[in-house]
């Protein structure tokens, strides 16, 4: 992972926003800080902004940065798969406008 944080797709906030909302039980694949893959699971309980770093905080403490998720839940974070994730979730537009 490069030591240099870069922006995720816009299109990822609203996934982990919603699953944190409504406390999912997520596994996530990312990169760890010696570039290895890695899974952890759990609820995320907080996004967080550190030195213009992103994180997530899982409920077992693990802290993930965002720029370095790679699956969640066995799905690859990409645009389309956060797009279906919405249309199942029958939200009327992406980005959803809230997160009702």
């Amino acid at each position: 992972m490069s030591s240099k944080y870069r922006s995720i797709q816009c299109f990822l906030h609203p996934v982990l926003l919603r699953a944190a909302k409504f406390k999912e039980n997520c596994e996530i694949k990312f990169l760890d800080i010696n570039d290895k893959e890695t899974t952890a699971s759990g609820i995320i309980i907080d996004i967080i902004h550190f030195h213009q770093d992103e994180f997530l905080i899982l409920n077992n403490g693990i802290k993930i940065r965002l720029d370095s998720i790679l699956e969640l839940n066995g799905k690859k974070c990409t645009e389309e798969y956060c797009r279906i994730h919405y249309r199942e979730m029958n939200c009327d537009s992406f980005p959803p406008n809230n997160l009702k």
